[in-house]
């Protein structure tokens, strides 16, 4: 799985250690609400794409220093605190949405 963060994201300085954290990783918002509302900084949802280059598209919309980030599409352990859901991917991105906070992301600095 692979996200997109730009230059200018608020979490580009995790991103760059591997870190992933969502706007707001206490929220009850929905998968829906988060993809339908674009409301991601009160979401505790991230957006992943199986597209590398769909994730390359977003991290350069604010120009250059932007970071793709990937993660295997494995399932959460037992003690794990995060978890992927299925997106409405109103937008045909290939959307997957991450709940919750991870870390050990490979980082390609764009």
């Amino acid at each position: 799985m692979y996200r997109g963060v730009h230059a200018k994201h608020p979490m580009r300085a995790a991103a760059l250690k591997g870190i992933v954290v969502p706007g707001d990783p206490k929220s009850d918002m929905t998968a829906e609400e988060h993809n339908l509302l674009d409301l991601s900084d009160a979401s505790p949802f991230t957006s992943w794409t199986f597209s590398e280059d769909i994730a390359a598209v977003f991290a350069r919309t604010r120009g250059p220093g932007g970071v793709v980030l990937k993660l295997p599409y494995d399932l959460p352990t037992t003690n794990d605190v995060w978890s992927w859901h299925e997106s409405p991917d109103v937008y045909f991105e290939q959307e997957i949405l991450l709940k919750g906070i991870r870390i050990g992301a490979g980082v390609k600095e764009l």
